[in-house]
């Protein structure tokens, strides 16, 4: 019932004329040390609640359909709840990308504060290498953990992979079978970007083979 009134209310915003999607960074804090990111070796910095407010009244008043936060890790942001509440009480979809270390109190908080779809950040099946591409211990078994405690309370989820050399030497096939079978999740590619800030990059250390496989 609540997907139908969620479809409904989308549906009903469209016909409105709010059709784009904003990609919100509301921090750059993170605990995790990923190969394809630089913003831990900078200062971490994150928006206050009343400037994203700002920022979000902007995008209502400009027609903007989706609100995508992202960091740096987005729930480390003091007032995330806060922020996807505000987002969420304009009439926002509101989504959010993880790196999987979030606690099941901050999940049933996003999830009563409208947060629409969490995606997890997945890079690979096998432990060893989502630790060396995240720099984060155990990072593997708290992404999966992560997926189940948002199906279990009901949280819209699916996987995030950057295109790392990884699993394109290992298999993309091979890796969407497992999020798919095994986590029981939908499964999506984050795909190369080029970018003039050295803070994310993805994609920028493959092959132009690798690149168009």
């Amino acid at each position: 019932m609540t997907y139908m009134v969620d479809a409904s209310r989308i549906f009903m915003r469209f016909l409105k004329g709010f059709r784009k999607t904003a990609v919100f960074a509301i921090t750059t804090r993170c605990n995790c040390r990923c190969m394809m990111c630089d913003m831990y070796k900078k200062p971490p910095r994150s928006i206050s609640f009343e400037d994203a407010r700002k920022v979000l009244d902007f995008l209502y008043e400009n027609k903007f359909l989706i609100v995508y936060f992202t960091g740096g890790e987005p729930t480390l942001h003091p007032d995330v709840i806060d922020i996807v509440k505000y987002a969420n009480d304009l009439g926002f979809v509101t989504a959010m990308t993880t790196n999987g270390t979030v606690s099941r109190d901050t999940l049933v908080k996003l999830k009563e504060a409208g947060l629409y779809l969490l995606s997890v950040s997945f890079d690979h099946w096998e432990p060893e290498i989502c630790e060396k591409i995240r720099r984060h211990k155990g990072i593997k078994d708290k992404q999966e953990r992560t997926i189940r405690l948002c199906k279990e309370i009901g949280l819209r989820t699916h996987t995030l992979t950057f295109l790392n050399s990884y699993v394109l030497r290992d298999g993309v096939e091979r890796l969407i079978e497992y999020v798919n079978e095994k986590l029981g999740v939908p499964f999506g590619f984050c795909y190369p970007v080029k970018t003039n800030s050295s803070f994310y990059s993805l994609g920028q250390n493959l092959s132009e083979e690798e690149v168009s496989y």
